[in-house]
């Protein structure tokens, strides 16, 4: 920015990077915590940190209204796309091809990498393509981070005890095994970390 061609190279960050592709990453993430993560549980967390509930109507910003703006700004912001050029008093700048490339360059560094994960899940993921984007998709949780009721097929348990022989047991709906249930009382210290955490497991015959 101290350079002479300070001003050209912050216009060229500014206008691909900062005004349009931001709005992409911010629609994913609000997908991703309200539909994947679970609203109901990422407003657990928070009244946790915070020591209050939220108001449940505030739900609908990130589950509607947040994903829908920004997502609604950044298709307007597409069509009404233009070169980049930098109006100065007496003259207007054009950048050329190569800087028009880079400036791309600098904007996609912060989104490819949403669609690079997808694609890294799918394939290590196992099993046909349905049920390798099903278990994608799938919140993988901690026992602490299970809500009362939970849907224990709708969610992936992350166990910490690699001892644990049946993490990858067959878990389908037909199978006869049954998910060890974690109840939800947990001791906490005066500062609010868990210090301990009974577990009820039902391990299979």
């Amino acid at each position: 920015m101290v350079t002479n061609g300070g001003m050209y190279v912050f216009q060229l960050f500014d206008y691909y990077s900062a005004s349009r592709i931001v709005l992409v990453v911010a629609f994913a993430e609000c997908v991703v915590v309200s539909a994947i993560y679970g609203i109901d549980r990422f407003y657990d967390n928070m009244e946790m940190m915070y020591g209050f509930p939220l108001p449940n109507w505030s739900k609908v910003f990130w589950v509607a209204i947040t994903p829908l703006f920004t997502m609604g700004i950044f298709i307007l912001g597409a069509i009404s796309y233009s070169e980049l050029e930098y109006k100065r008093k007496t003259v207007t700048y054009q950048y050329p091809n190569w800087a028009i490339v880079i400036g791309w360059m600098l904007a996609l560094c912060s989104v490819v990498w949403i669609p690079i994960t997808i694609v890294f899940r799918l394939l290590m993921s196992k099993g046909p393509l349905s049920k390798r984007v099903t278990d994608s998709i799938k919140p993988h949780l901690k026992s602490h981070q299970l809500r009362p009721g939970e849907d224990m097929n709708a969610v992936k348990l992350i166990y910490d005890d690699p001892s644990d022989d049946w993490m990858d047991a067959d878990t389908s709906p037909n199978s006869d095994y049954t998910l060890p249930v974690y109840n939800m009382t947990s001791l906490l210290n005066s500062n609010g970390d868990i210090v301990k955490e009974s577990k009820i497991e039902n391990t299979p015959e």
